[in-house]
């Protein structure tokens, strides 16, 4: 996940509608979350509309939030998509669910 300096979208019971400033990587893209939602009543499980496909996720990863870190392009090539790759390594999430509805 990307989430860019400002976020904003409209919120409604259960879902965050009209969002931006939020981007998911898929494979190796970057696609825009155009929404949020959860099940009601809970289904543990979040889901993030990214156009062409719902993402899914646990919503455990959701409970703690996780402290935000600068990501800088440098004169080695790193890249955005790389330090999430690393960060999400780092704490042992390196593979999330993909189940599509």
């Amino acid at each position: 996940m990307h989430y860019d300096r400002n976020v904003s979208g409209t919120l409604s019971y259960g879902q965050i509608g009209e969002l931006s400033g939020i981007s998911a990587q898929e494979l190796f893209l970057w696609f825009p979350v155009k929404g949020i939602r959860v099940d009601v009543p809970n289904s543990g499980l979040i889901y993030f509309d990214v156009g062409v496909v719902f993402k899914q996720f646990r919503l455990s990863l959701f409970e703690s939030p996780r402290d935000c870190l600068e990501v800088q392009d440098s004169e080695y090539g790193d890249s955005i998509s790389e330090a999430i790759s690393k960060n999400r390594y780092e704490h042992g999430e390196e593979t999330f669910g993909r189940n599509e509805m």
